[in-house]
């Protein structure tokens, strides 16, 4: 046995992997299925957990959903409620939302757990239906199926990444008045939201209560709570969280390694920085993100020629030039308004046919923000949008908010407003958040913002505490506010 499967039981399911991957993309994969079974192959779930497993990883959604559905008509084995995630889970890749829908109220009553309508609810945030997530949400609290915080993590996850901690911090109370237990998930959301608004008494305060009461702590825990400690001074127990994460396990290793390059980073600790990039390149095969987190962290001490030095060798190991290096190297650009530098390295990625990602745009945007470009930023900004829209979702997200923020602080309302409603009139990107950065064009142009808290009601959002901060400063909200 290896790994809990037989040589023979690997053997075949490589072949069938191979099989399926040398499909053309309208091929029929069920086709193949029924093929493999006439040849008197057997398909049990071992064999079709590797196959699904590869074609996700490949992005063949098509052929993967094909493979589910084929398990499914024909019975092939009994499904529980992973397999039928994964079936939603690949039709919400291929199909619509109606599909996905229909999947749904196919599924035995024993399998619709909350795994089920995790996967349900992640298909309708992807989509940018945030009222119908929220609505199923509200349902399954009534059925009484939820029963851990998988989907109040998903939750929490959305609202913190749109900066409505308000709601994040309900969730909260709302998981403690079920006795639903906080999990990893759900702690680290906690402890960014916390972070981030700067509290970072409390921040070590729930570090600690995670493991008085054995959550699990990741790197991305350690990580959080080590800034802290070295944002409090407590510099030594920061050492013994370094020791810690650094005599992880060997599969945790490289991400240990890659957030402890940002934290000496943004603490300035160039002897530090350079003696742990030291012992990665001499005791690892370096990645692709190492390497871009490093030429990062470079560039936050302001070494930019070893930046550059480390992106060219990065390239030599590679044989090429890599998205995740090239990324990294415009950030370091744009960070210190060297743009012509990053104009002729964007002049490279499109020579060599290179795909740019909406990380890529974003530090573009930032960047000419950064040096008073507006116009420029906006051209970059319009690109993304156009080249970047796939898959449901709108990447250019980040960039757009940069941009709108940039707007805002300056007052111009005509432009914000225009920004607000051409790109986030698909839905999923319209958010507290935005709004709340648009209020803050008017108030910077000492304009009174007209019915607004009606105006975002009807758009399904209910101001939150920055919002309510917001009006207060404009004197004619008060007393729409009191009332």
């Amino acid at each position: 046995m290896h790994d809990g499967i037989s040589y023979s039981t690997a053997g075949k399911a490589k072949l069938l992997v191979e099989q399926l991957s040398q499909l053309s993309a309208d091929a029929s994969a069920a086709c193949l299925l029924q093929q493999w079974v006439d040849d008197g192959n057997h398909l049990p779930k071992n064999i079709v957990i590797i196959v699904l497993t590869d074609l996700k990883r490949r992005r063949r959604f098509k052929h993967a959903l094909e493979v589910a559905e084929y398990i499914w008509n024909k019975k092939v084995y009994e499904l529980n409620d992973t397999d039928h995630m994964y079936r939603l889970y690949f039709t919400g890749q291929v199909g619509k939302i109606e599909d996905v829908e229909r999947c749904v109220e196919g599924i035995p009553e024993e399998c619709s757990t909350e795994l089920v309508y995790n996967q349900l609810i992640s298909c309708y945030i992807a989509r940018g239906m945030i009222a119908k997530a929220e609505i199923t949400f509200e349902k399954l609290q009534q059925s009484r199926k939820l029963k851990s915080a998988l989907i109040f993590g998903q939750f929490m996850s959305l609202y913190g990444g749109q900066g409505d901690y308000d709601k994040v911090f309900k969730l909260k109370e709302e998981m403690s008045s079920k006795d639903i237990q906080p999990d990893t998930r759900t702690c680290n959301i906690l402890l960014n939201v916390i972070a981030k608004q700067g509290d970072l008494e409390q921040v070590l305060t729930l570090y600690s209560k995670m493991k008085d009461t054995a959550i699990p702590c990741d790197t991305f825990t350690h990580s959080v709570a080590i800034r802290a400690y070295m944002a409090t001074g407590k510099e030594e127990k920061a050492l013994e969280l370094i020791d810690l994460m650094m005599n992880c396990r060997p599969e945790d290793r490289t991400l240990a390694n890659d957030l402890m390059l940002t934290v000496y980073a943004d603490h300035g600790k160039k002897s530090e920085l350079k003696r742990l990039w030291s012992r990665i390149q001499s005791s690892n095969k370096v990645s692709a993100r190492t390497y871009g987190v490093m030429i990062e962290s470079l560039g936050k001490l302001g070494l930019i020629e070893e930046a550059e030095d480390l992106a060219s060798k990065a390239e030599r190991k590679r044989g090429r030039l890599i998205a995740r290096v090239f990324n990294a190297l415009l950030n370091v650009y744009a960070t210190h308004e060297r743009m012509e530098a990053a104009e002729e390295l964007m002049l490279r990625i499109m020579r060599e046919r290179l795909r740019p990602s909406a990380v890529t745009y974003r530090h573009l945007v930032f960047g000419y923000l950064k040096i008073g470009e507006l116009d420029k930023a906006l051209e970059y900004l319009r690109t993304a949008r156009e080249s970047l829209t796939y898959d449901q979702s709108e990447p250019w997200a980040s960039a757009f908010l940069l941009v709108l923020n940039h707007v805002a602080e300056r007052g111009n309302v005509e432009l914000a407003e225009n920004l607000f409603e051409s790109y986030t009139s698909a839905g999923p990107f319209r958010s507290v958040k935005v709004y709340n950065t648009l209020l803050k064009a008017y108030l910077n142009s000492n304009k009174t913002p007209k019915d607004f808290v009606q105006r975002m009601s009807d758009d399904g959002f209910a101001p939150n505490t920055e919002t309510i901060a917001l009006l207060k400063q404009d004197t004619s909200t008060k007393e729409t506010l009191c009332q």
